[in-house]
């Protein structure tokens, strides 16, 4: 066995480096891991081994707390822990995947993760939480559409409206599927439009529709070449 160095402390001496290795292959769904690790034969606070676990940890910590016993030493069950809080939208849980060596240490009583890794599920993401996308809201940012474009669309009969934009009151709407007051939309009118009309430099979106106005009322439909819509980056 190679090792960096020993370490006494009162009448034990222990062993310290990078060397003492073991492979845990118990099964995911058991708490009591077992590791033999070659060479060591004593425990000392401050000792760190690697343990590679052929298999990830997916018992609930808070009923079944995992432990590792080295059957080498003295066959004691001692706790296998994380230092901290959990990450934002985990489950409460020790747990690593599986195939990974996970760096031990053990501070007197149990032994501490110096890493942590989940294969767990992540809990479903809120407005004020972290977590994991649901398949719904997946399929709704798969499907988003960033930008639109219309073309020849016909406006609503214009009716007063003062109140909005005083000096241009009059508006009518555009009939545009998959907008919604999110998207930010420019409208380009006709020029004869512009010039009899007057059309506001402004328009706004809304559920299938954008609105635009004018100072004077066209008094009948008229037809807009082009709408453009776009989602901006939120």
């Amino acid at each position: 066995m190679a090792f960096v160095g020993q370490v006494r402390a009162g009448d034990v001496t222990g062993r310290i480096g990078s060397s003492l290795y073991g492979v845990c292959a118990t099964a995911a769904n058991v708490a009591a891991k077992e590791a033999a690790i070659e060479g060591l034969d004593t425990l000392i606070p401050g000792l760190t081994i690697h343990v590679k676990f052929t298999n990830s940890n997916r018992t609930n910590p808070a009923t079944e707390p995992p432990t590792l016993t080295i059957p080498t030493i003295d066959n004691v069950a001692r706790r296998i822990y994380r230092h901290g809080t959990v990450p934002p939208g985990m489950t409460d849980r020790e747990s690593w995947y599986a195939g990974t060596v996970v760096a031990l240490t053990y501070d007197g009583t149990a032994w501490e993760m110096n890493d942590w890794q989940s294969d767990t599920l992540y809990d479903l993401a809120t407005q004020s939480a972290a977590g994991l996308m649901s398949a719904t809201d997946k399929t709704v940012v798969d499907n988003r559409t960033t930008s639109l474009t219309f073309q020849n669309v016909p406006t609503s009969t214009w009716e007063s409206d003062t109140v909005t934009y005083p000096s241009y009151p009059y508006k009518a709407t555009l009939s545009c599927p998959g907008v919604t007051a999110n998207h930010f939309a420019q409208v380009c009118f006709n020029p004869e439009h512009v010039l009899n009309y007057v059309m506001a430099p402004v328009c706004q979106t809304g559920a299938d529709t954008v609105t635009v106005w004018a100072m004077i009322d066209p008094g009948a439909s008229i037809t807009v070449p082009t709408v453009f819509a776009v989602l901006p980056d939120r």
